[in-house]
């Protein structure tokens, strides 16, 4: 997706998000139960920083603040206002003092300027429109022995169908950064 079409779309989705996202990732196609299992996949992250890349209206924060604890913190990325806003009424609304809204890109990540301890990444860099710099950017304001997790659709063809149409299907999976390889 262009970057300039993240606003229009999302802003006006924010509206829905969440319930819609309960109804159609959650009950419909039983996929929200990658979000805690990717969060899980990040390991013992007590004390540590997070960033929360494509943070969306939050809904990872409160499986987030009970793994990092009143000394982590977790920075939530996105790019749409919308989002941001209903993100900023959760963490309100919680009274979370750990939790801090950036607006960025994520193929630049431009304001995370300190290394983070982990990066998590639920249905965002399908729609990046750099993912390859994304993926390379998130690597490296990871710091060495940090984790990443991303959770996201991977596009197969459906055999048998002749419209080309493509199913998704979610694969969590989490892996080591030592040293930051280019992808």
């Amino acid at each position: 997706m262009k970057l300039s079409d993240v606003p229009r779309n999302y802003d006006r989705a924010s509206k829905y998000y969440d319930r819609l996202t309960d109804v159609v990732f959650g009950r419909i196609l039983g996929l929200e139960r990658y979000r805690a299992d990717a969060i899980e996949r990040l390991g013992t992250i007590d004390g540590t920083t997070v960033l929360d890349v494509g943070c969306g209206t939050g809904r990872n924060f409160p499986l987030l603040v009970a793994r990092v604890g009143n000394e982590g913190r977790i920075i939530g990325l996105d790019y749409s206002e919308g989002m941001l806003a209903r993100a900023r009424n959760r963490v309100e609304r919680e009274a979370w003092r750990n939790v801090y809204l950036v607006r960025g890109d994520a193929a630049k990540l431009e304001d995370i300027s300190t290394p983070v301890d982990a990066v998590i990444s639920i249905w965002c860099y399908g729609i990046v429109y750099d993912l390859e710099a994304a993926l390379n950017r998130a690597i490296d304001v990871l710091r060495p022995g940090g984790r990443i997790a991303i959770v996201d659709f991977q596009r197969a063809p459906i055999t048998g169908c002749s419209t080309g149409s493509t199913l998704c299907t979610a694969s969590p999976c989490a892996g080591r950064a030592s040293t930051p390889p280019r992808i």
